[in-house]
């Protein structure tokens, strides 16, 4: 029996969603390569080679494109079909099932979110230190470097983190196009470094790096690293470490899956598109294909440039962290013992002190983190609109237009997880529970495609309805999507996706058990606000057999 119009009101929190539709075309061209300029770019596509040094971080990057180039295919063919705030999730439990909706593209993507925003402003405090002692050197400003050489302290850097999330949560509350404006103009001061990077690193190779690098750092400081990794045998470390060339390159790929996740936020405002169609299958695809091209040819141009110093650093880098230099080769490198990442072997290449600022220019993650709130706060507030999480969640303030309580929720959240880290339970909060949490969303979000011609074609026909030999191409897209994200999760089981701090396949089980953890407090909660609706009269086959209001 079809619902009354008064009744369908009943079954959500409002006739609307409050939410505006402020996010143009190059705001959803920006979203996803924002949204991706995060942790794994920065820092990981760097540091990876220590845990992994006969693996390929280019080839990484390649092997996990193909596959999150094709997700982001499905995600657009849906987004044209039904864009509203917190899309994937409302995909997953109108056209699957409500419970691996909820608990896959809502509970388990927010939680992801949550993650994020602490993990990846934690690596914007940790990089930062890098950054302004960069900068300080260039400029020869003590103050500067000063500042950088406090912030690689755990205290001032977890300080600093907590900043970062507040700050950039506080920036979420305000409107949506003010938000975008801000955001973009970060993401182009950000690209411009990245450019000035990609062009250093192509200008250069292994038999210039070393002028170049002690131009910057002063005369034999490359040779100093260099011959410090031979003397305490980096090649017997590489033999006791590696696993060899295919299994270092497979393991990289879950970090690398982990740098390329987050483009499908434009999903997660689908409701705040201006023209979704054009939105989701031209800028939003073109945003997340740029993206992947360009950090697939610049960590290339990177590691080709410097051949195994990366490495070679990489390991002197470690062993001066972990105290196992002699005391006299420790204060001879301490000062050029900066955190290995993009930045660091960017503006190591400059001939200028212009060019060491812009090749520092690296703040990817904080575009990653503001956008990251955007999806984590949208997610909350789907869930909460369909009565299936806390009412508070689904406010949305009149002023300002966006769901402020779930704002404060993710800041908070991100700020525990920040805090973890640092402690013996940072085992709770690890990238390897996120990796494997998005690439279960985006699994589901596959499969939804896979099925939703023949689910609801009424659905499919607002869409791409065309066909390939009398099959929907939704539902080929969708069936390679499927294929692509299941060897991703399979790679993360086989005990390959475990975090840098982490090296252990027994710990990478304790990563397993602790998704599984999750999972169960997800059940917990869906069963308890089902029961809750039931009470109140209102059947889940209600909720979720209606599409939620634009």
């Amino acid at each position: 029996m079809a619902l009354t119009e008064e009744f369908k009101v009943e079954l959500f929190l409002r006739k609307s969603t409050g939410l505006v539709k402020e996010i143009g075309p190059l705001g959803s061209f920006v979203l996803p390569w924002a949204s991706m300029a995060g942790s794994g770019i920065t820092l990981y596509s760097i540091e990876v080679i220590y845990n992994y040094p006969m693996g390929s971080v280019p080839g990484a990057f390649l092997l996990v494109g193909i596959p999150t180039i094709i997700s982001v295919f499905t995600f657009a063919l849906l987004g044209v079909t039904t864009p509203r705030a917190a899309g994937a999730y409302v995909w997953g439990s109108r056209f699957v099932d409500p419970f691996v909706g909820w608990i896959g593209t809502g509970w388990i993507y927010w939680l992801a979110q949550i993650f994020s925003i602490g993990l990846v402003a934690s690596v914007m405090g940790a990089v930062s230190s890098t950054i302004f002692t960069m900068w300080g050197n260039a400029l020869g400003n003590a103050g500067l470097t000063s500042f950088g050489t406090w912030l690689s302290g755990t205290i001032p850097e977890t300080e600093f983190t907590i900043v970062i999330i507040v700050v950039l949560g506080l920036l979420c509350m305000v409107e949506i196009k003010h938000y975008m404006k801000i955001m973009m103009v970060i993401w182009g001061l950000n690209t411009l470094g990245l450019v000035v990077s990609a062009i250093l690193f192509a200008a250069n190779n292994p038999a210039t790096v070393a002028a170049a690098w002690d131009h910057v750092w002063g005369p034999g400081v490359y040779e100093m690293i260099s011959g410090m990794a031979t003397k305490y045998n980096l090649a017997g470390y590489i033999s006791r470490t590696t696993s060899g060339s295919f299994n270092d390159t497979l393991a990289i790929v879950a970090y690398i899956f982990w740098a390329l996740t987050g483009y499908e936020v434009n999903a997660y405002v689908g409701g705040e598109l201006r023209n979704p169609r054009s939105s989701f299958m031209y800028f939003f695809t073109a945003g997340m294909i740029g993206t992947v091209i360009w950090y697939s040819l610049v960590t290339w141009l990177a590691y080709n440039a410097y051949g195994q110093f990366i490495l070679q650093y990489n390991y002197v880098y470690n062993l001066y962290q972990a105290g196992s230099l002699n005391a006299t080769d420790a204060a001879r490198v301490s000062s050029y013992m900066l955190l290995p990442s993009m930045p660091l072997f960017s503006a190591s290449l400059a001939g200028s002190v212009p060019l060491e600022i812009l090749a520092a220019w690296w703040f990817y993650p904080v575009t990653s983190v503001i956008v990251t709130y955007l999806a984590g706060t949208r997610c909350m507030f789907g869930m909460s609109f369909d009565r299936m999480f806390p009412a508070v969640f689904g406010k949305v303030s009149e002023r300002m237009h966006t769901p402020v309580p779930a704002t404060i929720a993710c800041m908070i959240g991100g700020i525990i997880v920040a805090l973890l880290t640092l402690t013996a339970y940072g085992f709770l909060a690890t990238a390897a529970n996120s990796s494997f949490w998005y690439a279960f969303a985006y699994l589901i979000v596959a499969f939804t495609a896979t099925v939703l011609p023949y689910k609801r074609p009424d659905i499919w026909q607002k869409g791409n309805h065309s066909k390939v030999f009398g099959i929907p191409v939704m539902t080929l897209v969708g069936a390679f999507g499927v294929v692509g994200m299941f060897w991703i999760i399979v790679i993360s089981i086989m005990g390959y996706l475990l975090p840098i701090s982490y090296s252990s396949v027994s710990t990478g089980m304790l990563m397993s058990q602790i998704s599984v953890l999750w999972m169960l407090i997800g059940v917990l909660v869906f069963v308890y606000f089902a029961a809750k609706n039931e009470r109140r009269g209102i059947k889940l086959t209600q909720i979720y057999g209606e599409i939620p209001p634009p």
